[in-house]
């Protein structure tokens, strides 16, 4: 059994009576089972925290490594979707390509016929687009609450396109075919010697300060409009310009 001790000035060790409590209490005295038990219990905390150590250096071991496979396999995942994705925009360009070769090849095709039906030559290399007429017109327009008028210029343009297309089918193709150029030869628009395109109409036009100038001297097409010529078969567009047209071209005089 310990004993609770008070050191003497001859370094001798004397039982104090009120033991634990004893306020002269200096040192206790362990018996060897009971000093071995407190080393025992001293080894067994010790193993404890490096056991706990070791768990959570374990742990954190394991948790690194499966973020890591975690992190392996999304991006695995996510490099297969973009595998396919990429496979199956490959498939869809070369499907677009594809029709985009189908779809000009019937154009040409419908181009050619329309050419051949109305004798223009020659036929495989003709636009299909001929001019109607072109005469100057009284042009009625407001600006706020002012009214005013100009001289401006109407022109219809019959195209290769027969009626069984749609408006909005001709619509497009007739603007790709007026305003686009193809190797760098002149678009249908510039063959007739007009210089620039304006979506609007006339009286925006002219208020735009900087379009105003930029269009001033220029021969300008604008107000594009649709006409279904169900005698001929064919749609027409009809179109205001602010000038003259300087020159037709002879295989596109109807």
């Amino acid at each position: 059994m310990s004993e609770f001790v008070k050191k003497s000035a001859l370094n001798n060790y004397k039982q104090v009576p009120g033991g634990q409590q004893d306020p002269n209490c200096s040192h206790v005295i362990l018996t060897l089972e009971e000093y071995e038990s407190l080393c025992r219990e001293r080894d067994r905390a010790k193993e404890g925290q490096r056991a706990a150590r070791n768990w959570a250096d374990s742990e954190v071991r394991r948790a690194v490594d499966q973020g890591k496979a975690n992190l392996k396999q999304a991006e695995d995942t996510a490099k297969a979707a973009l595998e396919k994705i990429g496979r199956q925009l490959a498939i869809a360009r070369e499907e677009a390509a594809h029709q985009r070769g189908l779809n000009e090849n019937l154009l040409r095709i419908c181009r050619e016929r329309a050419n051949s039906d109305r004798q223009l030559k020659p036929k495989k290399e003709h636009s299909g687009f001929i001019v109607l007429s072109s005469a100057e017109r009284d042009y009625s327009y407001r600006i706020g609450k002012k009214a005013a008028k100009a001289k401006l210029w109407e022109t219809a343009l019959q195209s290769p396109y027969s009626i069984d297309f749609t408006d909005e089918q001709a619509r497009r193709l007739i603007e790709e075919a007026l305003l686009q150029r193809k190797e760098e030869q002149e678009s249908l628009m510039e063959k007739l010697g007009i210089d620039a395109y304006y979506p609007d109409k006339y009286e925006n036009m002219i208020q735009d300060q900087e379009i105003a100038r930029q269009s001033k001297g220029k021969n300008v097409m604008m107000e594009q409009r649709l006409r279904a010529n169900y005698r001929a078969g064919y749609w027409e567009v009809i179109f205001f310009h602010t000038r003259a047209l300087e020159r037709i071209p002879k295989e596109m005089q109807g």
